[in-house]
C-alpha cells in the first residue's frame, strides 16, 4: 500500500499524462513525417502501392514506440526525482526535455556517433537553461501548456494512425 501511495504523490493527474504523451507523440511524428516525405518519392519509383503502405506503417509504428519510450523516461525522472523540481513543472519541464532531445537525436548518427562536437557541447547548457527558464518563468509555462491544449487534437488522431498501422503490420506479418 505505501508504494500505490507514493506513486499517487509522485505521479502528474491524467490530464498531464494525456499532454505530456501528446508531446512525446508530436515530437518523434514530426520528425518522422519529415523523414519519410524526403524518402517516399523515390519509393513511388520503384514500389507499389501496398509495399509503400506497408513501408510508411513500419516507420509509424516505431514512431509510436519512441514516443512511449520517451513518455516512459519523463514518467521515470516524475517518480525519481524531488516533486519540487519536476513534478510541480512536468508539462512544461517534461515537453521542453523531450524537445531538446529530439533535437539533439537528429544529430547523432545511426550508429551513435555524434556529427560534431560543437552539437553536444551545447546540449547540456541549453538544457540547463530551459530548465531554470520554466522554473522562474511562470508565463512560459503558462504558454508551454496552452499550447499542449492545442496540440492535444493532433496528436490523437497521430495515435489512432499508429494503432492502424500496427494493425497493417500484424497483418502483414501473418499473412
Amino acid at each position: 500500500m505505501k508504494i500505490i501511495e507514493y506513486l499517487n504523490n509522485k505521479l502528474p493527474t491524467r490530464r498531464e499524462l494525456f499532454l505530456q504523451f501528446g508531446a512525446c507523440v508530436l515530437i518523434t511524428h514530426l520528425y518522422t513525417f519529415v523523414v519519410l516525405l524526403f524518402s517516399t518519392p523515390p519509393l513511388f519509383l520503384r514500389m507499389k502501392i501496398g509495399e509503400i503502405v506497408g513501408v510508411i506503417a513500419y516507420v509509424l509504428s516505431v514512431a509510436l514506440i519512441e514516443s512511449i519510450g520517451l513518455f516512459v523516461v519523463l514518467l521515470l525522472l516524475c517518480i525519481i526525482l524531488p516533486y519540487e523540481f519536476f513534478r510541480a513543472r512536468f508539462l512544461s519541464q517534461g515537453s521542453l526535455l523531450a524537445l531538446i532531445l529530439a533535437v539533439w537525436s537528429i544529430g547523432v548518427k545511426p550508429q551513435g556517433q555524434i556529427i560534431s562536437n560543437w552539437y553536444f557541447k551545447f546540449f547540456i547548457p541549453i538544457l540547463i537553461f530551459s530548465i531554470f527558464m520554466t522554473i522562474y518563468s511562470h508565463k512560459l509555462r503558462e504558454i508551454i501548456e496552452n499550447i499542449l491544449d492545442k496540440i492535444s487534437v493532433l496528436s490523437t488522431i497521430y495515435v489512432l494512425v499508429d494503432l492502424l498501422c500496427i494493425l497493417i503490420v500484424i497483418a502483414r506479418n501473418l499473412s
